[in-house]
């Protein structure tokens, strides 16, 4: 009777009050409401409150990964690069509660994982072995072009930022198109 849909469901319903109310507000009852199924379903779909916790993590680092590997390769690394940013910042719109969840700090500090920057990573270093990088150390570039797309997005997210002419789709292009100019040599 309950599968993969009520499973999703729950997992959603937590991502929204993790990022609306934090993590000391989770609850399997309060998810439970919030789906309409009592906390037998989600015992018996998920498990715990820890499990639940681990579900939630999973599902925002595995959509935002399959976004980004989704990009692909071509030929115009320049491309894939700005293909990689407008990836990040469509996933983040279209998924404000998991995006919170994943970059919210709500599980520790814990040791970077670096399976969400690889098309990045791979973008970069590309970039790299063309002799095109303007700077020495490419990971130096993956955390730059990275911290930047995160920034304007976070800030978009937020609503707490006035985007050029009240356009955010066109101030995004243009961090995009800075990015490049400032990382990458003609």
């Amino acid at each position: 009777m309950y599968g993969a849909e009520y499973h999703q469901k729950i997992v959603v319903a937590a991502a929204q009050i993790i990022a609306d109310e934090g993590l000391s507000h989770l609850s399997l009852r309060t998810v439970a409401r919030k789906v309409g199924v009592s906390t037998t379903v989600i015992y018996s779909l998920i498990g715990n409150r820890e499990d639940l916790i681990e579900a939630v993590s999973r599902e925002a680092r595995g959509s935002f990964v399959r976004e980004q590997r989704a990009v692909g390769c071509t030929e115009n690394v320049l491309v894939d690069l700005k293909n990689l940013g407008r990836a990040y910042r469509r996933w983040s719109l279209e998924n404000p509660a998991l995006y919170s969840v994943m970059f919210g700090g709500y599980f520790g500090t814990q040791e970077i994982d670096r399976e969400p920057i690889a098309p990045l990573a791979d973008a970069v270093h590309r970039i790299h072995a063309q002799g095109r990088l303007k700077i020495e150390d490419p990971w130096q570039a993956v955390w730059a072009f990275w911290s930047a797309v995160h920034g304007a997005t976070t800030l978009e997210i937020a609503g707490g930022c006035v985007m050029v002419g009240g356009q955010s789709e066109e101030s995004f292009e243009v961090i995009l198109e800075g990015m490049v100019r400032g990382l990458v040599s003609a």
